[in-house]
């Protein structure tokens, strides 16, 4: 584990990982995972808790474990739990291959990038914890690199090694390799040969890995492509290895992707002449759209495993919308209406009650609702009194319809979730963000929002942030920007004619200041 300690990962979320995201998927797939409000989790090669600690903070009831070879990541992990005074989670320096049963048994199982980079006896084992730990009905979540995406990636991966193999220092390869990509991007694309389609492609292909090298962290880099160990494996041949463990594949958390709602008919019809089972039709999938990672899900072999989404499974979730409409037709309106998520995603409906239902939703995000909520609201919206049982049963059928859609098609349209994470939409006196992401904003500019997710601060919003322990109103937070930053000419000020008019800088800054809380409120990092 000397890679580790000498270039530890960053200190952030995996939003996949979240146990209300396992929850779900396992519900959909007829799985009853226990409750996330008080659940038992284990994370696997946890780093310094970037991923497991904001879980901890925000489910108090909840006990949590992560263990990681790395020493130095754990010391690093255990200051931060000391600092933010957390009683449920411990982190472990540990080898995997010594894990046993004392440690008990996990509703959740978390093995984040671990299963390519590991030796066959520590992968064997990782099934071996997953097989003894897991609770009754619990879930665990394992990603890997797979073919046959990676046979690509592979002669990418083995270029940037040739390439760097002079360099000693491993940031030094990672910072190499970028420039080598860009280098081999820009000369391809200049270049003044013929190029066939196929050529086209190739270049395509190397500025996508290109892209992706430049948009994460250098120490992600240097564990993904020059790790000693890089073992993709096909879909079909890890279930297999689960399945002699007892084990078997619950889901992919882009579980969209094995149903037929993102394919085109044609395919539809080809992989399903081919396939006798989910198993087979995903991985004929994964040869037609060449994938090349997988998160994966498993669970116990004895559990029955069917998808369903019924009228009943939609009252027990809660619903929200990072969505926008398309037009500005009034909620109502006998014309339909178009919902368009940033993905681009679309979803047209021309019943009132679902468009009502959906604005109220876009309204209080990033909250959530429950769908007996939304009906009720989407009547208040409508300024209608609810109808006789038919035809309200009626329209929560057709909401229904629509929600479940939706989902389907996009997360970006409509989620849903078994468990709402924890929002305050409001901007109180003196306000207060998370506590985790004050914590990370002392020293990096990605922090983790309330919703498990990542986010990036530019200068101004790293500023405020640490202002947000309830100590400051907004005026007090003006104040502090302009005796310390600003004075110190730390954070730019926009383009245009300079001001220097004091009343008009107070201004400007105030209104920034504003801005910044509204965004914290929405992204969401406030709480009460």
């Amino acid at each position: 584990m000397t890679s580790y300690d000498d270039t530890p990962y960053p200190l952030v979320a995996h939003s996949q990982t979240h146990p209300a995201r396992l929850a779900t998927l396992a519900l959909l797939h007829g799985v009853k995972p226990a409750p996330v409000e008080r659940c038992r989790v284990l994370e696997i090669g946890c780093a310094r808790g970037g991923n497991i600690i904001p879980m901890a903070c925000e489910l108090s009831d909840s006990e949590f474990v992560g263990i990681d070879a790395s020493s130095r990541q754990i010391a690093e992990g255990r200051d931060f739990i000391q600092a933010l005074g957390l009683k449920n989670i411990r982190l472990e320096s540990l080898d995997l291959l010594d894990f046993d049963e004392w440690f008990g048994a996990f509703d959740y199982i978390i093995a984040h990038g671990l299963y390519s980079w590991a030796p066959q006896a520590v992968r064997d084992k990782l099934f071996d914890v997953c097989q003894r730990n897991l609770t009754a009905a619990g879930v665990a979540f394992i990603n890997f690199n797979a073919y046959p995406g990676w046979k690509n990636l592979s002669m990418v991966r083995d270029l940037m090694l040739y390439r760097t193999r002079q360099a000693g220092d491993p940031l030094a390869k990672a910072r190499q390799a970028r420039e080598l990509l860009d280098a081999v991007v820009q000369s391809m694309s200049a270049a003044t040969l013929a190029w066939d389609d196929t050529g086209d492609a190739h270049v395509f292909f190397y500025k996508s890995v290109a892209d992706r090298v430049k948009k994460y962290d250098l120490s992600y880099v240097v564990h993904e492509f020059f790790e000693g160990i890089n073992s993709p494996v096909y879909f079909y041949e890890f279930v297999d290895q689960a399945r002699r463990y007892g084990l078997q594949y619950l889901a992919d958390i882009n579980f969209r992707n094995a149903l037929d709602v993102n394919l085109p008919p044609d395919v539809v019809r080809l992989v399903d002449s081919l396939t006798r089972d989910r198993v087979e039709r995903e991985q004929y999938v994964d040869f037609l759209s060449n994938r090349s990672f997988r998160q994966v899900l498993l669970c116990r072999a004895d559990l029955p495993i069917n998808f369903a989404m019924n009228s009943e499974l939609l009252r027990t979730l809660w619903f929200a919308s990072p969505a926008s409409p398309e037009t500005e037709s009034p909620a109502g309106a006998p014309t339909a209406q178009t919902f368009a998520g940033v993905d681009g995603a679309r979803h047209s409906t021309d019943h009132p009650v679902t468009q009502a239902a959906w604005l109220h939703l876009i309204d209080i995000w990033p909250q959530s609702a429950t769908f007996d909520e939304l009906l009720a609201q989407a009547y208040v919206r409508l300024n209608a009194a609810p109808p006789e049982a038919e035809a309200a049963q009626a329209d929560a059928q057709i909401l229904a319809d629509n929600l479940v859609k939706a989902f389907l098609t996009s997360p970006r349209l409509v989620e849903a979730t078994v468990y709402p994470l924890g929002v305050r939409r409001q901007i109180s006196e003196r306000p207060v963000a998370s506590a985790w992401a004050r914590l990370q904003a002392q020293q990096s500019t990605t922090i983790t929002t309330l919703r498990h997710e990542r986010y990036s601060l530019n200068t101004l919003e790293q500023f405020v942030l640490q202002q947000l322990d309830g100590s400051y109103t907004p005026d007090m937070i003006v104040d502090r920007l302009m005796a310390g930053p600003f004075a110190r000419s730390q954070i730019e000020v926009p383009d245009g004619e300079p001001l220097t008019d004091p009343t008009q800088i107070r201004s400007m800054h105030s209104q920034a200041v504003d801005e910044t809380l509204h965004t914290f409120a929405c992204l969401p990092l406030l709480v009460a």
